[in-house]
């Protein structure tokens, strides 16, 4: 990782303008060098971003706690100018969860890790009930889960199935492999195919049924290697709250459907308690070295990472460590005294896992402010 920043420094450097010359003087690179592999802080960064901030929802208490804590950071690191602005409006508010505990009961005892969705509801404490698989293949099939869901677990079916890969964890990109990456291959509906035509008709009759029988709680799965993913659901300030949704892991969730499938009477037992807050913006933090040169220094050298991760991790690759690297690079030129002569910006974004709110945000704000 020091190589990487260490090259990531001199990109700073020559697009600041430290020097008049194109290339720098070799003493420049000779310190760059020194900081980064002799004097390295990456490893206190690091746990400093994942180990003690934890998690990071966009609006949550989590993010809100994070950003008072990296601004005294980078306070401390000697950056100017550091502070948190605001970028965006957020009708969802804030969501954090504060207890998880998510079991099978029948037809054996084994606990689970668990993570609830996002912006989902709470159980009325410690709950149990029977579980229901929700089989429906269209809209017609569904009818018949009509007036059996209150009062029970819902269990959605395996939305895909569990493949072993053989490929190896790293490999080196070939030339057009690389070329293949660069072009934008999302569909045009961002819910991409699995939520067009019949599927999405009838993934909305789901969730009518749902919202209008109430049961204790709907499980999913999604993550593999005993990890459950992160997602969330529908909601605005305002709104009912919606019933618990919670995600299993891929193995844990199939394990359930296949007893139900099979015939078993399947139980859980859950208590699940999220909290809501009326917290509607999002934040980016700012911090910068200023520029030296009158009639440069208004330019900005703009370098980023969003801070804000999903819930159910510290977000150490997402994007943890785009946040480390940025912080560790504008370090080093601290460290060093230099003195650019066009100024060079931190952003740490805000609500970028939520759809690009922090950017977006900073991007319209100074497009207006023009």
């Amino acid at each position: 990782m020091a190589r990487s920043i260490v090259t990531f420094v001199a990109a700073i450097l020559l697009a600041a303008g430290v020097q008049a010359q194109i290339r720098q003087s070799e003493e420049m690179a000779y310190r760059v060098k020194d900081q980064a592999f002799n004097h390295s802080q990456v490893e206190g960064i690091s746990h400093f971003i994942t180990d003690k901030l934890g998690s990071r929802l966009a609006a949550s208490k989590q993010k809100l706690r994070a950003e008072k804590l990296v601004t005294d950071t980078l306070k401390g690191f000697g950056f100017d100018n550091v502070h948190t602005e605001f970028a965006s409006d957020f009708a969802k508010g804030g969501w954090d969860n504060e207890k998880n505990y998510v079991a099978m009961t029948a037809p054996y005892y084994c606990s689970f890790a668990a993570n609830p969705k996002a912006w989902s509801g709470s159980t009325e404490g410690l709950v149990t009930g029977d579980c229901i698989l929700l089989d429906a293949t269209d809209t017609t099939s569904l009818s018949n889960y009509r007036g059996k869901l209150h009062g029970k677990i819902v269990i959605m079916p395996i939305a895909r199935e569990y493949e072993l890969s053989f490929r190896p964890m790293a490999k080196r990109y070939t030339d057009e492999e690389l070329a293949e990456m660069t072009k934008d291959n999302r569909p045009s509906n961002p819910w991409g195919r699995w939520l067009s035509g019949s599927n999405k008709g009838l993934q909305q009759a789901i969730d009518s049924l749902i919202k209008a029988e109430r049961p204790l709680a709907v499980i999913v799965g999604d993550g593999t290697f005993n990890i459950p993913g992160s997602r969330g659901v529908n909601y605005k300030v305002g709104d009912p709250e919606p019933v618990p949704e919670i995600v299993l892991p891929t193995e844990d969730h199939g394990r359930m459907v296949r007893l139900l499938k099979g015939g078993d009477e399947v139980k859980m037992e859950l208590d699940v308690r999220n909290t809501f807050t009326d917290n509607q913006k999002i934040n980016n933090i700012i911090a910068e070295i200023p520029g030296t040169d009158p009639k440069l220094k208004n330019e900005v050298v703009l370098i980023g990472a969003h801070l804000d991760s999903w819930h159910g991790g510290t977000g150490g690759a997402d994007n943890g460590s785009g946040c480390i690297t940025m912080i560790e690079a504008m370090r080093i030129l601290k460290a060093l005294d230099i003195k650019p002569r066009r100024t060079i910006r931190l952003a740490l974004w805000g609500g970028e896992e939520q759809g690009l709110y922090g950017s977006r945000g900073y991007a319209d704000h100074k497009l207006y402010d023009k």
